[in-house]
């Protein structure tokens, strides 16, 4: 028996059996079943997403002879088997792109005002429907608008763009999106499992992504994998067979940028000419671990010993590395443009890039009132009074503050909500608030100044440090003023 490949084998008969583009299916089951079909349907979007596909279970649904539901076309009347094999003759499928000419799509038009043959409608699919000429949509425009009841049209395209205003607005539009890589991977398992592949998970998620949206692609990629695996794929057969680098080499490149280790950069570059790996592929590669660090950094639980920087740090690389990538097409030796960015990653990164979250909540150990305070999203009015609050007791969800009773005989029930929903926000739990009469002075208020005056009394000693200024002084016989904060 001869081999079919896994894209016809598993190409989905029905409109069940789609995979990733939920609204489009919902819309033509219900057009069907509510018996609102319009006369002209066209499917855009990339390749591999089920344009074709769609349009042929559409057309199986329209004359189906069987079943008791239109939007569930029976698969064993004549009408659908003849489509299934290609020999229906109400069915029409024709490739635009080499039958491109005024000639061949008014020969095609010729046939349309005769009744089918043995099937409620004459059903016309046109692939690739952007190649049609310009006079070829000219033709079109007046059998599309007015067209006999019998008929319907079926259109195809990759390239919506290219094709004109006037037909687009003749017919019903479905932007099928690219598929999803969970998608893609959940249909690569249930594949793999009926045709009895081994595989492990990494594999699947490598495959997935590599297919770009594509469920076609991901299946060619899997055929090209399965003759290679020899039993089994496994993500290092995968990245060996599409020449791609390993995620240990990509994590050791950003290791190395982190701790500045130009010496082990250099031996992961010389890694990547040697087994010829696409420069700008490593760059990539990158950058998208770069933001899945980054994204980690906001989850107070991400274990992040291995890759820790701080946040401004990491973005500062991905800014470097997104401002070169655009270079890569234009470079004569790609390999030394992408050392160049690696290296200029070092050059600007400071050397203080240790582990940082971006996840401000606090808990009970890490609190400090006079320090945390500028963190709390208080109005204006309620952050000035809190400011004079210095903190008596913080117990579980409860947290007392005291006030001097001038202040607390003014404090409002709203001020009081406002305090405890920023306190909860910050410290991730519910808090009650209670005051009290109270003089204590470790309140924000008095951080902020005593820290003030710190910095004002640091940078007096720093200037009465510099020679140069003590000269100026002595020679114009001035002094060094000062200046409170404004």
């Amino acid at each position: 028996m001869t081999y079919q490949v896994l894209a016809r084998k598993w190409r989905p008969n029905t409109f069940d059996e789609v995979v990733g583009q939920d609204y489009v299916v919902k819309a033509l089951k219900g057009a069907l079943d509510l018996e609102k079909l319009p006369h002209a349907f066209i499917f855009s979007g990339t390749r591999g997403t089920g344009k074709t596909t769609l349009a042929r279970i559409l057309a199986k649904a329209i004359n189906c002879s069987n079943s008791k539901k239109k939007s569930q076309p029976c698969r064993k009347c004549d009408s659908c088997l003849s489509i299934e094999n290609g020999s229906a003759i109400d069915f029409q499928e024709v490739d635009a792109a080499s039958r491109r000419g005024v000639e061949e799509t008014k020969e095609l038009l010729d046939s349309v005002p005769y009744l089918p043959t043995s099937s409620p409608f004459k059903i016309y699919l046109l692939d690739e429907i952007h190649m049609l000429s310009k006079e070829s949509f000219n033709s079109l425009l007046k059998t599309l608008e007015e067209p006999p009841e019998h008929v319907v049209f079926l259109f195809a395209t990759t390239e919506i763009d290219k094709v004109p205003p006037t037909v687009l607005s003749r017919c019903v539009q479905f932007n099928l999106s690219a598929m999803k890589v969970d998608n893609i991977k959940n249909q690569l398992q249930l594949i793999f499992d009926e045709e009895k592949i081994k595989y492990d998970e990494n594999s699947l998620i490598k495959l997935s992504s590599l297919a770009r949206g594509s469920m076609r692609d991901a299946l060619t990629l899997s055929e090209k994998v399965i003759s290679f695996s020899e039993g089994k794929i496994t993500e290092k057969k995968v990245e060996e067979l599409m020449g791609l680098p390993s995620s240990e080499l990509i994590q050791s490149i950003l290791k190395s940028i982190i701790g500045r280790d130009s010496k082990k950069l250099i031996e992961n570059i010389e890694e990547v000419k040697i087994n010829f790996y696409d420069p700008e592929q490593i760059l990539i590669d990158l950058l998208s671990l770069i933001q899945e660090v980054a994204l980690s950094q906001f989850d107070e639980k991400a274990d992040l010993s291995d890759l820790s920087i701080e946040p401004q740090n990491l973005q500062l690389i991905y800014d470097l590395g997104i401002s070169n990538l655009e270079y890569f097409k234009l470079s004569p030796k790609p390999e030394s443009l992408l050392t160049m960015t690696f290296l200029k990653m070092i050059a600007f990164l400071p050397e203080s890039s240790k582990k940082k979250s971006l996840n401000t909540n606090k808990d009970e150990t890490d609190f400090s009132w006079p320090e945390d305070f500028s963190n709390l999203d208080l109005t204006k009015l309620t952050a000035q009074f809190m400011s004079h609050a210095s903190m008596i007791e913080y117990h579980d969800s409860e947290m007392h503050f005291g006030i001097n009773q001038e202040r607390l005989n003014i404090i409002t029930e709203n001020q009081i909500k406002e305090v405890e929903d920023a306190l909860s926000i910050l410290l991730k739990k519910k808090l009650k608030v209670s005051f009290k009469p109270s003089d204590l002075t470790e309140t924000p208020f008095e951080f902020e100044k005593i820290r003030s005056q710190k910095e004002s009394k640091q940078a007096e000693d720093d200037l009465k440090k510099d020679s140069s200024l003590n000269e100026m002084l002595e020679k114009f016989d001035g002094k060094i003023k000062k200046v409170s904060k404004i």
